[in-house]
């Protein structure tokens, strides 16, 4: 399975779902699917994931079903560059959420069976074997989206630096090079 898409902006949710079984896939559907007759055939099982998944409404009603500590991990991975961290990223996160190690174990594996993230070891060899936590681009965006209007207040709706507060460091980075500021300055 593909660990970026070719322009380097992470996992996308086609190579995602393309890189799993037709067991897991299935399983990712009926979780989806709300427990409905999941086709048999892995091209039908990703089709149909793909439009679940694209789903804003869909979406929303699976993120109000998990429990706290999968939406932290979430919350994390969201804000993370290529929405991807290993462990230690989580752990010395800098958005104030804490969590324990075996939460954090828990929490990826719930939501890897539910399709929602893809867990898979570190092949760098500075990192080597460490596990690696992403959600799929597309899934990424909405999910940012989705859990950003539940938890903004006026100041982050009103205010640019309450926006800004809340994009991660690669699309920064990425906004002041458009702007012409490169960092050397």
């Amino acid at each position: 399975m593909k660990q970026n898409s070719p322009d380097g902006t992470g996992l996308s949710l086609a190579d995602y779902l393309d890189g799993k079984r037709v067991s897991e896939l299935q399983e990712f559907h009926s979780f989806w699917g709300n427990g409905a007759g999941a086709p048999t055939r892995k091209a039908d099982l990703k089709s149909s994931l793909s439009k679940l998944m694209h789903d804003e409404e869909t979406l929303g009603k699976k993120l109000r079903v998990l429990s706290s500590t999968p939406t932290h991990l979430l919350l994390i991975l969201i804000r993370s560059d290529d929405y991807r961290a290993d462990i230690q990223s989580v752990f010395y996160n800098d958005h104030g959420i804490q969590l324990e190690y075996y939460e954090v174990e828990a929490a990826a594996r719930a939501l890897s069976r539910r399709g929602f993230i893809e867990i898979s070891r570190d092949k760098s060899w500075i990192n080597y074997g460490k596990e690696v936590y992403a959600i799929p681009r597309e899934l990424g965006e909405m999910v940012g989206l989705l859990l950003s209007e539940e938890r903004r207040g006026p100041r982050e709706v009103f205010t640019l630096a309450g926006h800004l507060a809340n994009v991660s460091s690669q699309k920064m980075t990425g906004m002041l090079k458009r702007l012409g500021f490169n960092g050397n300055s």
